[in-house]
């Protein structure tokens, strides 16, 4: 009935919406956890220190806070 069929409507939006932003979101979280000499997933070498080098280099962090001000 009407139910349906609109929700079988709504499914080619849904997919072409995953494609376009969750699946290059997760591709880019998990690129951000590798070593950046890499530029591939390698899920065995998957780290934070990326992250940990981000906050603790304070150019970075005045680069953080000045973007969430213009923000």
């Amino acid at each position: 009935p009407k139910d349906r069929t609109s929700r079988l409507l709504v499914l080619p939006v849904l997919i072409l919406l995953a494609a376009g932003y969750v699946v290059p979101g997760v591709v880019l979280a998990l690129l951000s956890l590798g070593h950046p000499a890499d530029f591939h997933i390698q899920f065995d070498a998957l780290t934070l220190a990326n992250y940990r080098q981000f906050f603790v280099i304070t150019y970075y962090l005045r680069v953080l806070g000045h973007t969430l001000l213009l923000g």
